[in-house]
């Protein structure tokens, strides 16, 4: 199955609420930030990235948090994440392929 966005979106998400139960009363939308909005740590995108790498197929590259932006020195919002994440599969699938 391909790694649309959506899927990408809906599996964050549901990441976000397994490793958060308090998530589950939140409504988590594009502008949520998990460190800042939710509460997370930095290390949750390490963990992140690990359980996604399994979940949907390809390889996070060693040194990507999808939870934060190292060039800026920032957190991501969902958004931001589920970019980052869709950017990462496809560059996967171009090496795969190219």
């Amino acid at each position: 199955m391909e790694n649309t966005k959506e899927r990408i979106r809906q599996w964050i998400i549901d990441f976000l609420r397994e490793i958060d139960p308090e998530c589950n009363t939140i409504e988590i939308v594009d502008s949520t930030d998990p460190i800042r909005n939710l509460g997370l740590k930095s290390i949750d995108g390490v963990a992140c990235a690990c359980s996604m790498s399994e979940k949907l197929g390809f390889q996070i590259p060693l040194g990507v948090n999808p939870f934060v932006d190292d060039e800026q020195r920032k957190s991501r919002c969902l958004s931001e994440i589920v970019d980052t994440v869709f950017l990462l599969t496809q560059t996967a699938k171009d090496k795969k392929h190219g």
